[in-house]
């Protein structure tokens, strides 16, 4: 009863000090902005750019590396909002390791308002198994490519005119929130580029740009497909921990997260428990979710305990079997 009563009176300091302590942040307008999409060519990407033309974005422009594919997409894209939008399809082609082809990129497309880096690469094996171009590749692709792409897009959006505020959003994966057997480049990788998001936020809060991290699941997508192909049994079993999602409905997700100029952009419900169990040193957007995360805390990790029980008593089980 006490203990209650304690929590009742210091509610109210908790929220004002919520309130005074969080950072900044301003919605992010798509109509009649400039997005440009890394990973535009499929998957979530293609279904961002859909969203984004729907919206009344002015100009929707696609990055990756395969021209084909970017005339699909592009085409795909105005055949979805045919005759319901004047949006600008387009795109450039470019690789998110050539520094200097991302320039020129950059330079061909125009300023940018929302920058949405939605391109990644996961090869799962075991680490002792993995081969060390595959590792080059994953860090590479995941971790520098969208630091290479915000840093070619970055002096566009910082210079003085149009709408403000603009927005970055990055790509990371719940595989970055959780470990997972299989996932130990994949997920370092993406851990990174939320640090990378978080500096990135400081630096740029006065800018008028807002930075937003998506955590997606397994997503059906041409990618995930083609993982599945070699991905460890082990691996697989563990995945189906986390209910997977189609590439519509993360889009959607996402887009919201970005317009709300949210910070961690979680979506769906095993998403929200990792948010409030890797809630770090993450910046304090918002009232309602910082105070949630406050009291579920000590509920989540209970919850992840039970979670991290059954992974390992199944990797045991496994390795234990084909060990033999």
């Amino acid at each position: 009863m006490v203990f209650v009563l304690a929590i009742l009176l210091l509610l109210p300091i908790v929220l004002l000090a919520l309130w005074v302590l969080k950072v900044p942040s301003s919605p992010v307008e798509i109509r009649g902005r400039h997005i440009l999409i890394s990973g535009g060519s499929s998957g979530i990407g293609l279904e961002l750019a859909k969203i984004a033309a729907a919206q009344g974005a002015r100009k929707v422009t696609l990055l990756a590396r395969n021209v084909e594919r970017l005339k699909e997409a592009r085409d795909a894209v105005a055949a979805a909002v045919s005759g319901s939008s004047d949006t600008e399809v387009g795109f450039v082609s470019a690789d998110v390791l050539d520094r200097a082809g991302l320039r020129r990129a950059m330079a061909e497309a125009g300023d940018v308002d929302v920058l949405v880096c939605s391109h990644g690469i996961s090869i799962p094996c075991a680490f002792e198994d993995a081969r060390d171009e595959d590792l080059d590749t994953v860090v590479g692709i995941n971790f520098m490519g969208t630091m290479n792409v915000v840093k070619a897009a970055l002096p566009g959006m910082v210079r003085d005119g149009g709408v403000y505020p603009r927005s970055i959003a990055i790509f990371s994966s719940q595989a970055a929130q959780a470990g997972i057997y299989g996932f130990a480049c994949y997920s370092g990788a993406k851990v990174a580029l939320v640090k990378f998001a978080e500096s990135l936020k400081q630096e740029l809060f006065l800018r008028k740009i807002q930075i937003s991290v998506i955590y997606p699941p397994d997503t059906d997508t041409p990618g995930l497909r083609e993982e599945n192909k070699f991905k460890p049994e082990i691996t697989k079993i563990l995945s189906e921990s986390s209910s997977a999602m189609v590439a519509i409905d993360v889009a959607r997700k996402a887009m919201d997260g970005i317009r709300a100029g949210r910070f961690n952009v979680s979506c769906n419900f095993d998403g929200h428990l990792l948010a409030i169990l890797c809630t770090g040193m993450s910046p304090h957007m918002s009232v309602c979710y910082s105070l949630a995360e406050i009291v579920f805390l000590p509920v989540t990790r209970i919850i992840s305990l039970f979670i991290q029980y059954g992974w390992y008593r199944t990797i045991r089980a496994w390795l234990i079997k084909h060990k033999n």
